[in-house]
C-alpha cells in the first residue's frame, strides 16, 4: 500500500473517530436536559408549559431535538448543544430562522439540574415574549 492512501485511511479513521466522539457528547448532553426538564416541579417549571418531549425522527432532522408544548403559544422548539460553539454553528445553518419559534440551550458538562432548567426557561420565555409581542 503507498504512502498517500496509507496517510488517508489513517486520517479516515480519525475524522470518524472525531465524529463518534461528538455524536457520543451529543447524546449524553441530551440524555442530561431530558433528564434535568424531568425533575421540574410544579414550582420550576412556568404554568405556560404543558410538556417537553423528544423530537420525532423527521423533527431531528430538521434541526430540533425537543418540543414544548405551551398553553397559548403553541409549539415552541429546542435544539440543545453541548457548547457555545455548537450553538453558533447551528445558528449559521440552514435549520436557524428566527421565525421558526426555536431556541438553542447549551447544556455544559458542569451544570446542575437546576441549571438548565433556569437556563432553559429564561430561553422559552424570552421567545413566548416575543411571539406575543408579534400577536398584538
Amino acid at each position: 500500500m503507498n504512502t498517500s492512501r496509507r496517510m488517508y485511511r489513517v486520517l479516515k479513521a480519525i475524522a470518524w473517530a472525531r465524529k463518534s466522539d461528538r455524536l457520543k457528547r451529543g447524546q449524553t448532553t441530551e440524555r442530561r436536559f431530558f433528564e434535568a426538564m424531568s425533575t421540574g416541579s410544579k414550582e420550576t417549571m412556568p404554568s405556560w408549559l404543558l410538556s417537553i418531549r423528544r423530537a420525532t425522527g423527521e423533527e431531528d432532522l430538521d434541526g430540533v431535538d425537543a418540543v414544548v408544548s405551551t398553553t397559548d403559544v403553541g409549539d415552541l422548539l429546542v435544539q440543545i448543544k453541548s457548547s457555545e460553539g455548537g450553538a453558533a454553528f447551528f445558528k449559521d445553518s440552514e435549520h436557524w430562522w428566527p421565525a421558526r419559534h426555536i431556541v438553542v440551550v447549551v447544556v455544559l458538562p458542569y451544570d446542575t439540574h437546576e441549571e438548565i432548567i433556569r437556563k432553559t426557561r429564561k430561553l422559552l420565555g424570552n421567545l413566548r415574549q416575543e411571539i406575543l409581542k408579534g400577536w398584538k
